[in-house]
This record gives structure tokens, C-alpha cells and sequence, in this order.
């Protein structure tokens, strides 16, 4: 083989190399490019779809805030309106969308300065509470017998909340929480079960 082959050779070869690597690297980024930032303003269903997402848990709780209230009023105005959500598309979005907005509370709440406001919020808190658990209620006696064994299997144990379903799932999620997050839920929540007990209110289960 003469020089002038040999080089055209190695050129060639380095050709291909650089173009397996181009495309490898476009491989990789295809793979790892985030989801895009869906706004607050999107239509509700784009929003809620969007919460599922690892790009809407790795925000920070002030960017996820208004993501959680817009949220929070859709599920409030009628529990039924994210059914049509994929079940483990709307697992993921309920446990992103819990976890937190129990941060964004707490982090309201020890905010305050005085025993006084504290208690409005908490107050406020167990109307809210106590709200959501009367239309939830009143959805399943209205779909009563209606559901489909189909609808049923989609949708194991409770029929729909923001927490985890079974004590696996509870003790997972409190081997994945910090000592300190612990720790302030067990003030928060303490002090919404103190104050339910004062107005004569059933804390719906255990106090943590």
C-alpha cells in the first residue's frame, strides 16, 4: 500500500470514529434533554402533567408554590377532574404535588411570628382539610356501585390522596425523609391534631 492510500486510510477511519462519537453524543443528549418548563398559566391538564415530571420535582418549593395552589383550588373545585390522567402518570403528580405542598405549609407556618397567627393558619388548614374529605366522600357515595371492576384494579386501595397508600409505601417514604423534615412535621401535624381536639374534631387517624 502506498503512503498516499494508507494516509487516505487513516483518515477515513478517523472519519468514522468522529462520526460514531457525534452520534453517540447526540444519543446521550436526545436521552437526557429535561422537559420543558410548563407556566403556571398552561391549560390545568398541561399543568397537572407537567407535576409528574423529575424536571417539576427538582424546582424549588417558592418556583413550585403557584404550580400547588393552582392545583390544590382545581382538586378542591371537583376531585374528579384528573381521572382522565394515566394512574401512574397521576400517582407520581399526587405524590410530587403532597410531599410538597406539606413543605410549602410548613415553611408558611413556622414563618409566623405569634401563637395567634399560627392558630388562624391552622384553623384555616383544618377547614380546608375538612372541606376536601366532605367532597371526597360525597364523590365515592355518588359513584357508589357505578365503578367498573376495571376502574378498580386501575386504582388500588384508597380511592385517590397525596400521601402514600399502604404501610410499605408510609415506611419507604419515612426512611427517604430527613431527620429534620420529620421533625417538623411531627410539630405541624401535632399542632393540627392539639387544635382539633380543642374545637371537639376526630383527627383523621393516628397523631404522627
Amino acid at each position: 500500500m502506498s503512503q498516499t492510500q494508507s494516509r487516505q486510510s487513516v483518515m477515513i477511519l478517523v472519519g468514522a470514529v468522529l462520526a460514531v462519537v457525534m452520534i453517540a453524543g447526540a444519543i446521550v443528549w436526545w436521552s437526557e434533554r429535561e422537559a420543558p418548563v410548563v407556566p403556571v398559566d398552561a391549560p390545568l391538564m398541561e399543568v397537572a402533567i407537567f407535576t409528574s415530571t423529575d424536571r417539576f420535582a427538582r424546582m424549588t418549593l417558592d418556583e413550585k408554590a403557584p404550580y400547588l395552589e393552582k392545583m390544590q383550588a382545581a382538586f378542591m373545585e371537583d376531585p374528579q377532574r384528573f381521572d382522565s390522567i394515566p394512574s401512574e402518570q397521576r400517582n407520581i403528580a399526587q405524590r410530587n404535588v403532597g410531599q410538597a405542598l406539606m413543605d410549602l405549609r410548613m415553611k408558611q407556618y413556622f414563618a409566623l411570628t405569634t401563637q395567634k397567627e399560627k392558630t388562624a393558619f391552622i384553623d384555616a388548614q383544618i377547614a380546608l382539610m375538612q372541606e376536601m374529605m366532605g367532597k371526597m366522600m360525597i364523590q365515592r357515595l355518588t359513584k357508589g356501585k357505578s365503578a367498573s371492576s376495571s376502574e378498580a384494579k386501575d386504582r388500588p386501595g384508597p380511592p385517590r390522596g397525596m400521601g402514600p397508600r399502604t404501610p410499605a409505601e408510609q415506611k419507604k417514604r419515612l426512611e427517604e425523609t430527613d431527620s429534620i423534615r420529620l421533625a417538623m412535621m411531627a410539630q405541624y401535624i401535632g399542632a393540627m391534631h392539639k387544635r382539633m381536639e380543642e374545637k371537639g374534631m376526630k383527627f383523621p387517624g393516628p397523631p404522627k
